[in-house]
């Protein structure tokens, strides 16, 4: 071949063992051939794809669904109910794994003294907290976890408890034996059922209408002054009512008037209504009459007893009792104010023996 010629260089496989070669010019003409053992032939290299390269998987940290400050001594022990994965840290570098599934299950750590801030971590919400006499002095449970049924944090030491309006599947709170000065109520807990508050240090505790299936409330030995019962609270289950108030500080008797007469008009067939004890008022006649009412559809009903004694003829309204140690006879100018009003505008004392 001339130089410059194009050469085609043919394989073919021969034997197995020996490949055939020929040289074929531009025209298709062969013009040399051979036979060579295959080994001296070098293979094509294999071209291997490029390794992928796999992100590392990435640890996300679980939201952090209830903070505990608690300065226990001793094993602490706390009842969790919801779904899912948590995780405990106890605040002294140990943590706890578990995977909750619907039922309460106890959760006991031991502490040999100090401060400890315990964190529950996990991607779905509680529905059931119960942490009762374990040295609780602060609590943070998220306005996001709308799944919140039933919080027991009695007989700890919280000075405050925050309480969302996002709540609205709360049925039952238990704060009984704290030291709260004020705790937030909300018209939105429409499920809301059961409110234990007894033994804090309340002034003031608003209660709602929107609480259709509302059947007990005790804030018994609170310095409360103001304390409403509603009559839309009728869709409870057990169709019974309680209403505890003792030692409280309502010193009106009008206050207490609407309380018993409101829970009359409600239908209830049993329970107990306790507005004795402490420095609440004595009932009016008005009040009085709803209470015979209430008892005689088997409710209990504890109120103080009054110093006067009460009757009229339809149309004017008296009162005698003891005021100061002297005896008092008193006329009562107007039917809606009566003796809750002002001494000398709505009613007068006719007559004082002074003993």
């Amino acid at each position: 071949m001339s130089e410059g010629d194009i050469v085609h260089i043919i394989y073919k496989d021969y034997m197995g063992d020996t490949i055939y070669l020929e040289l074929v010019d531009e025209d298709g003409n062969m013009e040399d051939s051979a036979f060579i053992p295959a080994e001296e032939t070098t293979a094509a290299p294999t071209t291997t794809a490029a390794p992928t390269t796999t992100a590392a998987p990435t640890t996300t940290a679980l939201p952090i669904i209830m903070s505990i400050t608690t300065e226990r001594v001793g094993e602490f022990s706390m009842s969790l109910g919801g779904t899912g994965d948590i995780v405990i840290d106890w605040g002294d570098d140990t943590s706890t794994n578990y995977t909750l599934v619907s039922d309460l299950v106890n959760f006991n750590h031991v502490y040999s003294g100090g401060t400890h801030v315990i964190e529950v971590s996990g991607a779905d919400a509680l529905d059931q907290i119960i942490a009762s006499g374990q040295n609780i002095t602060l609590i943070d449970i998220p306005a996001a976890d709308v799944y919140i049924e039933q919080i027991d944090l009695s007989d700890n030491e919280l000075a405050s408890f925050p309480t969302y309006n996002t709540w609205i599947e709360l049925e039952y709170l238990d704060v009984t034996d704290n030291e709260l000065i004020l705790l937030d109520t909300h018209s939105e807990l429409i499920r809301f059922v059961w409110l234990d508050a007894n033994n804090n240090l309340l002034t003031v505790l608003d209660t709602y209408n929107t609480w259709t299936f509302f059947e007990h409330l005790a804030v018994n030995g609170n310095p409360i002054t103001s304390l409403e019962a509603h009559a839309t609270w009728t869709e409870g289950f057990s169709g019974l009512i309680n209403f505890e108030a003792n030692g409280c500080d309502i010193s009106s008797s009008a206050e207490i008037d609407d309380v018993l007469v409101i829970l009359d008009s409600n239908g209830y067939s049993g329970g107990l209504i306790d507005l004795s004890g402490g420095t609440n008022a004595a009932p009016s006649p008005i009040g009085l009459t709803a209470k015979t009412s209430l008892e005689a559809s088997g409710v209990t009903v504890l109120v103080n007893s009054s110093e006067y004694v009460y009757y009229d003829d339809g149309a004017t309204y008296w009162r005698k009792g003891i005021r100061n140690s002297n005896f008092v006879l008193d006329l009562s100018y107007t039917d809606e104010t009566g003796f809750e009003g002002i001494e000398n505008v709505d009613w007068e004392c006719v007559r004082e023996v002074v003993t």
